[in-house]
């Protein structure tokens, strides 16, 4: 859809106004807060000499006290809009607090009539209840206005911390798109280019950094819990958000005793940290949110995976909970050493804030790989719920505070996502016949008709998410499916998917086909999507698909790609095919597609692991065999093994004397594999090698 393009500049607008509004605290207006701290010690009937909903229900129906501020306000500054503002401050704190409403045009009555009967403030005053208003001591008053610019001072350095965040993730996108677009129009490693981007330096480079798992897994288990390893480039990535976020969140604190606000050391550190960590953790809310969405915009800009991006989704949410979770331990500690804990958990602001960080715990700690492996369809119900009320919550906790920017660009990214999914749906067709078939009794095939020519908007190696509207197979929930073009005859209007039945919606279609006693079954879908990211394939002279098992379905949608561009152009590339199962029985179902590539040259080969004859006693690792040819009249290999091969040995078969592009898809491990082995080609090569692999493991 054509409307995608511009979301990044719709985005980017929302987060740079992001942050702007303020609300109903001391640094929103300084002046006004000055002159409020100002005249609070002074004695007007209220029997406090404090800050809270008791004091201004007594302060704020006060006519003395309301000319008193007011003319404060018109003394101290001669900036009109500066005067405007504090005196909306005060309304905003009168309306709030005391439910008592003065428009600025009645404040600035109030203060031409305090003129008449104000006098100048005396010791008297402070001990006696006042009955005119009064005047300021300029003396007096730099006190508090030193006391508040410092604060303010801080406050503003911490808002710049809090930018810090999205310049941050800004840089890193900025970069991938220029590598991105780099990939795409201006490098070509073909047509005799064997030299171009293939130094020591640069071969160093990417076989340390951007090619590698940082360690050989991608999960490793503690105790049984699943952990996800980043690659060494987002390893990399991670890190420096994470030492940014240290230094943001513990440098740059500037003390300053006396101070009206905070009287003691202690107090005043307190205060800082929590608004440091609170807009610390306002500022990850937008990218936390942008990242997790099925439209990111960002995905086809920077050409990152939809892997990497859940990946820094993770992080940011993170560091969310942890800003988030220090402000609230600083404020509750803060809370009960001056004995006001009692008082403040009355408050909205303040049990909703409770509410926000509980779920804010609650939610990383359920967005687990081991829940996430338990259970997809209940993790992602249970997410998007406590995503609900994480909004909820820190609307109700801030809307009197202010930052309401920041979550109105959270709002914003979850409707502009939920508006495109919604379109999407209308854009591919709507409703529409899907023919689903049982191969065997763990395979299943998916046939769906293709959207009509302009609104075709497929690419290799994207993914549909797919609504299948029965009750069995639950019509509201959307799940994921790659998809490829069908070569098949009678199919050439259609895309296909394949997959191997599991628990969840995979196992509820194979046993509606068993329910039904049909070996094919037509149902009503919808689709929507396609989602994912392109993979630049034009610039190599030699491309090697290995995968593994039935997660063919991406590397075979790119063959084919290759092919109909190569025919387009009159050009030809050398394209072999390599392709890992368990049993004959995979080719034998799938041979109507694999002939496609058979008759257009491409060089297949079927590893034959018979993993289902294994023992015990065999090794789940990748066991060194030598490969032997089974005899075939065919143009393609069958090699049977009696074992899982070595991807080391695999990849170091292909020819490496002319530039080459390695395409991998499968499961976890095999793709963990192909990373290690072609890492390590390329650290001496002399020729450019890439790699790219689909796979949405998380």
């Amino acid at each position: 859809m054509r409307f995608r393009h511009i979301t990044p500049v719709i985005l980017g607008s929302i987060l740079i106004f992001s942050g702007v509004s303020q609300g109903l605290v001391i640094i929103d207006s300084i002046l006004a807060t000055q002159c409020i701290y100002y005249l609070k010690d002074f004695d007007w009937g209220c029997g406090t000499k404090g800050q809270s909903h008791a004091a201004y229900m007594c302060r704020c129906p006060n006519i003395d006290w309301v000319g008193s501020v007011t003319n404060c306000i018109e003394s101290q500054s001669d900036d009109r809009g500066y005067k405007d503002h504090a005196l909306a401050h005060v309304r905003t704190r009168c309306s709030q607090k005391a439910m008592i409403d003065y428009p600025v045009d009645v404040l600035k009555a109030y203060q031409q009539n305090a003129t008449k009967y104000i006098q100048e403030p005396t010791e008297y005053d402070f001990d006696h209840t006042l009955h005119h208003p009064i005047s300021v001591n300029s003396t007096s008053f730099e006190f508090y206005r030193r006391s508040f610019n410092h604060i303010y001072a801080q406050v503003i350095r911490s808002q710049a911390y809090q930018w810090g965040y999205i310049f941050f993730w800004t840089f890193v996108i900025m970069l991938g798109t220029i590598l991105n677009f780099s990939k795409h129009f201006l490098i070509s490693y073909a047509n005799g280019s064997k030299s171009k981007f293939t130094n020591n330096f640069i071969n160093k480079l990417r076989y340390k950094l951007t090619v590698p798992n940082l360690i050989h897994k991608s999960q490793i288990r503690i105790l049984g819990w699943p952990i996800q390893i980043p690659t060494t480039l987002q390893s990399f990535v991670i890190s420096m958000f994470i030492i940014y976020m240290i230094l943001a969140t513990t440098t740059g604190y500037s003390i300053d005793l006396p101070n009206e606000y905070q009287k003691t050391r202690l107090n005043q550190i307190q205060d800082l940290i929590g608004y440091r960590t609170a807009f610390g953790a306002f500022a990850l809310m937008p990218p936390t949110f942008l990242f997790g969405i099925r439209n990111n915009p960002f995905i086809k800009l920077t050409g990152s995976s939809i892997s990497t991006f859940l990946t820094y989704h993770k992080w940011c949410a993170r560091g969310l909970v942890l800003q988030g979770f220090i402000h609230s331990v600083v404020w509750t500690d803060y809370a009960i050493r001056e004995g006001g804990y009692a008082m403040w958990a009355m408050d909205d602001y303040w049990i909703w804030g409770i509410v926000g960080t509980i779920v804010t715990v609650l939610m990383l700690f359920q967005s687990s790989n081991l829940f996430r492996e338990l259970s997809y369809e209940f993790f992602l119900l249970v997410h998007k719920t406590f995503g609900i009320l994480l909004i909820i919550s820190m609307w109700y906790h801030c809307n009197t505070l202010g930052w309401m920017a920041w979550l109105y660009t959270c709002i914003v990214i979850w409707g502009y996502d939920r508006i495109l999914r919604f379109l999407s749906i209308l854009w591919t067709g709507g409703v529409k016949k899907a023919k689903i078939t049982s191969l065997n009794e763990r395979l299943v095939r998916i046939v769906i008709p293709k959207p009509f020519g302009p609104n075709d908007y497929y690419f290799p190696g994207c993914f549909y998410c797919i609504y299948f509207l029965n009750f069995k197979l639950r019509f509201w929930q959307s799940h994921p499916f790659s998809v490829m073009k069908s070569k098949r005859s009678n199919e050439e209007d259609c895309y296909a998917i394949v997959f191997k039945t599991h628990k969840g919606i995979t196992g509820k279609i194979q046993k509606l086909l068993l329910e039904n006693a049909k070996k094919s079954l037509v149902v009503d879908i919808m689709t929507e999507g396609p989602y994912g990211h392109h993979i630049p394939l034009r610039q190599h002279d030699q491309y090697v698909f290995v995968t593994g098992g039935v997660g063919f379905s991406p590397c075979y949608s790119q063959a084919i790609d290759i092919i109909e561009k190569d025919q387009f152009r009159n050009q030809s590339k050398i394209i072999k095919f390599i392709w890992v199962v368990e049993n004959l029985e995979y080719f034998e179902i799938f041979k109507p597609d694999m002939e496609y590539l058979i008759q257009h040259g491409v060089d297949l080969q079927i590893i034959i692991t018979n993993t289902n004859k294994l023992g015990k006693e065999d090794s789940p690792d990748y066991t060194s065999i030598e490969l032997e040819e089974k005899p075939s009249d065919e143009l393609y290999k069958i090699i049977e093994l009696n074992a899982r091969p070595k991807i080391s040995d695999i990849v170091n078969q292909i020819d490496l004397s002319i530039s080459t592009n390695f395409i991998t898809s499968g499961p976890r491990g095999f793709i963990d594999d192909m990373r290690s082995s072609v890492s390590e080609l390329i650290k001496d090569s002399k020729v450019r090698i890439d790699y790219h692999e689909e796979s949405f493991s998380m």
